[in-house]
């Protein structure tokens, strides 16, 4: 009974890391959604811009993925802007 409840105590603390954990993740998505539309579509428009910038320079590359990452957040990524992020970090298309 004992063995069995640290068990059931140690899954519970684990799901709660892990839903911490992703909520954490999320957090930029968040915030950019809160933003107002107006103002996160410029920030969008000139993140895109910049990260075309970075990445079409391959000295760069660290500062290319950061950016991209970040631009992938944004609601306003199109199916153009995750082709752009797959590209450059390496993940599929589909």
């Amino acid at each position: 009974m004992r063995v069995a409840l640290l068990v059931l105590l140690l899954l519970l603390a684990v799901a709660s890391v892990i839903g911490v954990w992703g909520w954490l993740r999320n957090a930029d998505s968040r915030a950019l959604a809160a933003i107002d539309p107006d103002l996160r579509r410029e920030l969008y428009v000139r993140a895109r811009a910049e990260a075309e910038f970075l990445c079409a320079r391959p000295e760069l590359t660290d500062e290319c993925r950061a950016r991209v990452e970040f631009l992938s957040r944004f609601p306003e990524c199109d199916a153009s802007c995750r082709e752009l992020a797959a590209r450059q970090l390496g993940q599929p298309t589909r």
